[in-house]
């Protein structure tokens, strides 16, 4: 199953203690706050506006104008962890196929992500 959950932008959580200049790369961490990219990360967008310390929250545009989608999980995977294909149209965990915004707990259930 995949439909459409968001269109170009996606609103993120933001550490209030980071600042982050307008236009650069980021993903989210382990906990859903957004960080810079490296070099080799791949990143879910580009921030649409800066982000000055004391904001929690601010908007990317995602990568490739992507929207988010549903897609059923195979086994349990972790919010923000990178997803790769597996049986029966499902998706796990591990790879780079794109990155789920929200924890699976079990087989068969839908999560909300992203392809890259």
């Amino acid at each position: 199953m995949s439909v459409k959950v968001h269109g170009e932008t996606r609103t993120f959580a933001c550490d209030p203690n980071v600042a982050m200049a307008k236009g650069t790369r980021v993903k989210p961490d382990a906990n859903g706050l957004l960080q810079l990219a490296s070099n080799v990360d791949l990143e879910v967008g580009v921030l649409e506006t800066a982000v000055v310390v004391g904001i929690n929250q601010s908007t990317v545009s995602v990568r490739l104008k992507n929207p988010s989608q549903l897609f059923i999980a195979s086994a349990a995977i972790a919010a923000f962890a990178n997803f790769q294909a597996a049986t029966s149209g499902k998706i796990a965990t591990g790879g780079t196929l794109g990155m789920v915004f929200q924890a699976a707990t079990a087989n068969n259930d839908l999560v909300e992500g992203m392809y890259y």
